[in-house]
């Protein structure tokens, strides 16, 4: 089992939801079956530090990012809409762009009353590394935690995603994305 030492002697055993299988796995094949534990090893490998810097390059701008060993599994809240950001972040080829919610305001007749243009895109991380994730990720809706979505929604597209929960359960999310379009979903409490 996986140890992790933590400030004034505690120590972090982060678990997987289902028991290991005693054979090596791909990174490719840990993102895609949600393995805890070596997501946490990989981030203790990284550096937490590292870690935060990348989230704020690929979209989360906003939210505390405690540096702590578990943010590898999502400790801190983190807004779906920072969520959607970063892995558009990924789709968009490492170029980050500020999400808009608004692109245009038309009256009951159709008229123009007000158009909104995207900010220019920021190139925030390497192509070919996001590019490399993204196939990565598509490895969770083709084989791995959300490989059900194709059958039940009848998904053909060539589509990438990840699947998540947190705080014990209590927070699910869902991201998909194609290079031009990157859908969140949260289900949870609101505790802030």
């Amino acid at each position: 089992a996986l140890e992790i030492a933590l400030a004034g002697g505690e120590v972090w055993r982060p678990t997987d939801a289902a028991a290991p299988s005693g054979k090596d796995l791909t990174l490719a094949d840990a993102l895609a079956y949600s393995k805890n534990t070596i997501t946490a090893a990989l981030m203790q490998e990284v550096g937490v530090n590292k870690v935060v810097q990348l989230a704020r390059a690929l979209g989360v701008r906003q939210s505390p990012l405690e540096p702590v060993p578990a943010l590898a599994l999502g400790s801190s809240p983190v807004t779906l809409k920072e969520m959607v950001s970063a892995y558009g972040t990924l789709a968009n080829g490492g170029n980050y762009q500020e999400p808009m919610w608004v692109t245009r305001i038309e009256n009951r007749d159709g008229e123009l009353l007000a158009e909104f243009a995207p900010t220019a895109p920021e190139q925030t991380f390497d192509s070919q590394l996001s590019f490399t994730l993204v196939d990565m990720l598509r490895g969770v809706i083709d084989k791995g935690t959300a490989r059900a979505i194709r059958q039940q929604y009848g998904i053909r597209a060539d589509v990438a995603g990840k699947t998540g929960t947190t705080q014990g359960n209590a927070d699910g999310w869902f991201i998909m994305m194609r290079p031009e379009l990157v859908v969140g979903a949260w289900a949870g409490f609101n505790d802030g």
